[in-house]
């Protein structure tokens, strides 16, 4: 892909993320997610609800030139907006890019084979990744995943492993960030076995927190969360997606409790937890596969 498709990737992931803080700042628990508030009115300053021009709207730029404050009020502007802007736009580059490193690695002897997978995979992937960054805002907002989020990405889940099915199913390598390494735990036989029991596993795993904690430990959108992620990443990469979201939580909670922000009794979104577990294994999953296999000696 060249440079000028990138960029064009990038300032429309730009857009996206400017959507995406209108419908996460919009977003009513108790009306839903679509509802007609979510896309109706113009924008406006959440403080003195002085609606905003169009050159106030430009992503990330206009926070930049108003020193990230509003033109009117001079009230602070939220970090949200350019936070989630940049995570968008660099989630609208990055994915592709993972993927075409990894179609190419699969697929580079296939004609056509190539181009077909990268635009099919990136956009299903790009998609997950939007998905993530709004679930993980509104649940650090409002202590809720949707339940509408967690639907969407299971649909897409079993649109992946209906896409590695048709590009051929399993290879050697074929069908999980964790590379060869993924061979070792099986259920390498059928993809939609793979995905199904791996949803199966996460949803068990919640299950059995709620179950056991009396549903104080964890929520159940964490578990509707946990069997989505379950469909999209397959087995046995949900396993690395969960020990992942786990380290992650346990150790921002102990540095909120050290810093006094939180105590033993309060509760933590864990979703943006799962969701920084899951980009994480999308990225990094075969590197840290083999740092640790290879800690052991093992290839």
């Amino acid at each position: 892909m060249t440079f000028l498709f990138y960029t064009i990737l990038a300032v429309f992931g730009l857009i996206i993320g400017s959507f995406l803080n209108v419908a996460t700042l919009r977003y009513d628990p108790d009306r839903g997610f679509l509802n007609m508030r979510l896309f109706g009115g113009r924008s406006h300053c959440l403080r003195c609800r002085t609606q905003l021009a169009w050159y106030e709207l430009i992503p990330v730029l206009s926070y930049v030139f108003l020193l990230g404050r509003c033109r009117h009020c001079k009230r602070s502007i939220s970090l949200q907006y350019p936070i989630v802007e940049l995570f968008t736009a660099v989630a609208f580059v990055a994915v592709p890019m993972r993927i075409e490193s990894m179609a190419y690695m699969f697929f580079s002897g296939v004609a056509g084979a190539l181009s077909a997978v990268h635009l099919a995979v990136s956009a299903l992937w790009i998609a997950v990744f939007v998905l993530f960054i709004a679930l993980a805002v509104i649940d650090f907002r409002h202590m809720i995943i949707p339940d509408f989020i967690s639907i969407a990405l299971a649909a897409i889940g079993v649109a992946l492993a209906g896409v590695t099915q048709w590009f051929g199913g399993f290879s050697l390598l074929h069908g999980s960030f964790m590379g060869h390494y993924a061979m070792i735990l099986g259920f390498r036989e059928s993809i939609w076995v793979n995905h199904f029991f791996a949803a199966f596993v996460g949803l068990v795993f919640f299950g059995l927190i709620i179950g056991l904690s009396r549903g104080r430990a964890m929520g159940w959108g964490d578990l509707k969360l946990a069997g989505a992620l379950g469909l999209i990443f397959g087995w046995p990469d949900i396993v690395l997606v969960l020990m992942l979201s786990f380290i992650i939580g346990s150790i921002v909670s102990v540095g909120l409790m050290v810093r006094g922000r939180k105590t033993m009794g309060d509760a933590v979104p864990f979703g943006p937890f799962l969701v920084i577990g899951a980009a994480t294994v999308f990225f990094f999953g075969f590197r840290i596969m083999s740092l640790y296999f290879g800690s052991f000696g093992v290839v």
